[in-house]
Protein backbone atom coordinates (compact mmCIF):
# COMPACT_ATOMS: atom_id res chain seq x y z
CA UNK A 1 0.00 0.00 0.00
CA UNK A 2 2.90 2.35 0.60
CA UNK A 3 3.60 2.29 -3.15
CA UNK A 4 0.32 4.14 -3.75
CA UNK A 5 0.70 6.54 -0.83
CA UNK A 6 -1.47 4.81 1.78
CA UNK A 7 -0.21 4.71 5.35
CA UNK A 8 -1.34 1.31 6.69
CA UNK A 9 -0.62 0.29 10.27
CA UNK A 10 -2.01 -2.97 11.65
CA UNK A 11 -2.67 -2.49 15.37
CA UNK A 12 -5.44 -2.01 17.90
CA UNK A 13 -7.27 1.30 17.37
CA UNK A 14 -6.49 4.20 19.69
CA UNK A 15 -8.15 7.62 19.54
CA UNK A 16 -4.72 9.19 18.97
CA UNK A 17 -4.48 7.28 15.64
CA UNK A 18 -6.66 9.90 13.92
CA UNK A 19 -4.78 12.92 15.30
CA UNK A 20 -2.78 13.75 12.15
CA UNK A 21 -5.47 12.67 9.68
CA UNK A 22 -7.68 14.83 7.49
CA UNK A 23 -10.01 11.98 6.56
CA UNK A 24 -10.48 8.52 7.99
CA UNK A 25 -11.92 5.24 6.74
CA UNK A 26 -13.46 3.19 9.56
CA UNK A 27 -13.36 -0.28 8.05
CA UNK A 28 -12.92 -2.82 10.79
CA UNK A 29 -15.03 -5.95 11.02
CA UNK A 30 -16.44 -4.68 14.32
CA UNK A 31 -19.50 -2.43 13.96
CA UNK A 32 -19.19 -0.98 17.48
CA UNK A 33 -15.56 -0.04 16.86
CA UNK A 34 -16.45 1.64 13.55
CA UNK A 35 -19.11 3.66 15.41
CA UNK A 36 -16.56 4.64 18.07
CA UNK A 37 -14.15 5.78 15.36
CA UNK A 38 -16.98 7.87 13.87
CA UNK A 39 -17.62 9.52 17.25
CA UNK A 40 -13.90 10.16 17.77
CA UNK A 41 -13.66 11.72 14.30
CA UNK A 42 -16.67 13.96 14.94
CA UNK A 43 -15.15 15.19 18.20
CA UNK A 44 -11.81 15.85 16.46
CA UNK A 45 -13.35 17.52 13.39
CA UNK A 46 -12.18 14.78 11.00
CA UNK A 47 -14.07 13.51 7.96
CA UNK A 48 -14.93 9.82 8.21
CA UNK A 49 -16.31 7.08 6.00
CA UNK A 50 -17.84 4.23 8.03
CA UNK A 51 -17.82 1.50 5.42
CA UNK A 52 -20.47 -0.71 7.03
CA UNK A 53 -22.91 2.14 7.75
CA UNK A 54 -23.52 4.70 4.96
CA UNK A 55 -25.70 6.82 7.27
CA UNK A 56 -22.63 7.59 9.40
CA UNK A 57 -20.44 8.64 6.46
CA UNK A 58 -19.30 12.23 5.96
CA UNK A 59 -18.24 11.37 2.39
CA UNK A 60 -18.44 8.56 -0.15
CA UNK A 61 -15.78 7.16 -2.45
CA UNK A 62 -17.30 6.63 -5.87
CA UNK A 63 -15.91 4.38 -8.59
CA UNK A 64 -14.38 6.86 -11.06
CA UNK A 65 -13.59 6.57 -14.77
CA UNK A 66 -11.31 9.32 -16.10
CA UNK A 67 -10.35 9.99 -19.69
CA UNK A 68 -8.91 13.24 -21.04
CA UNK A 69 -11.00 16.09 -19.68
CA UNK A 70 -13.96 13.89 -18.65
CA UNK A 71 -14.66 12.14 -15.34
CA UNK A 72 -17.61 9.86 -14.65
CA UNK A 73 -18.31 8.84 -11.04
CA UNK A 74 -20.63 6.03 -9.99
CA UNK A 75 -21.88 5.55 -6.44
CA UNK A 76 -24.29 3.11 -4.83
CA UNK A 77 -24.57 5.43 -1.81
CA UNK A 78 -22.58 2.94 0.21
CA UNK A 79 -24.91 0.02 -0.47
CA UNK A 80 -22.87 -2.08 -2.93
CA UNK A 81 -19.34 -0.99 -3.80
CA UNK A 82 -18.84 -3.95 -6.14
CA UNK A 83 -21.90 -2.96 -8.17
CA UNK A 84 -20.47 0.56 -8.51
CA UNK A 85 -17.23 -0.89 -9.80
CA UNK A 86 -19.07 -3.11 -12.30
CA UNK A 87 -21.09 -0.14 -13.61
CA UNK A 88 -17.91 1.98 -13.86
CA UNK A 89 -16.21 -0.82 -15.80
CA UNK A 90 -19.23 -1.07 -18.11
CA UNK A 91 -18.96 2.66 -18.79
CA UNK A 92 -15.28 2.20 -19.60
CA UNK A 93 -16.18 -0.52 -22.12
CA UNK A 94 -18.63 1.83 -23.85
CA UNK A 95 -15.71 4.13 -24.67
CA UNK A 96 -13.38 1.33 -25.78
CA UNK A 97 -12.98 0.35 -29.40
CA UNK A 98 -10.48 -2.31 -30.50
CA UNK A 99 -8.65 -2.00 -27.18
CA UNK A 100 -8.31 1.79 -27.38
CA UNK A 101 -10.37 4.34 -25.51
CA UNK A 102 -12.45 6.51 -27.80
CA UNK A 103 -11.76 10.23 -27.38
CA UNK A 104 -14.30 12.53 -25.76
CA UNK A 105 -15.19 15.30 -28.19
Amino acid sequence: MKEIGINYIEKEYEKSDIHDSFLVYACTNIRELNERIKTDCQEAGKLVNVVDNPALCDFVSPAIFRKSNMSIAVSSNGQDVYKSIRVRNSIRQIFQHDGFLLPFN
